[in-house]
């Protein structure tokens, strides 16, 4: 019962696309946050701890990716509509990219 409780609540919901495509601005404003503290901590090495912050920061970046294509490819499979694929895909590309 569970699993089709899930199933209702996934079609019920907001588009997963959509909260994709929200949730990877999220992930571009991270990413930069990240690059510009991290060149300013290589600038001055002043300690560790904006060292460890950094690393807690790729961690974040990276569940974000995780997240983002598991909403991406449910949206395609649950969906099937074959129109959302090329900009699912441009998506899970962009995203990737964003997480290097």
């Amino acid at each position: 019962m569970s699993l089709f409780q899930d199933i209702l609540k996934l079609w019920r919901s907001d588009d997963l696309l959509a909260q994709a495509w929200n949730e990877s601005y999220e992930m571009l404003n991270l990413s930069r946050e990240f690059f510009v503290q991290s060149v300013k901590t290589l600038r001055k090495q002043i300690d560790d701890k904006p060292i460890k912050a950094l690393k807690k920061r790729d961690r974040e970046i990276n569940d974000f990716q995780r997240v983002i294509r598991r909403k991406v490819m449910t949206h395609l499979v649950m969906r099937g509509n074959t129109t959302d694929v090329p900009t699912g895909l441009v998506l899970i590309n962009m995203v990737v990219d964003i997480e290097r």
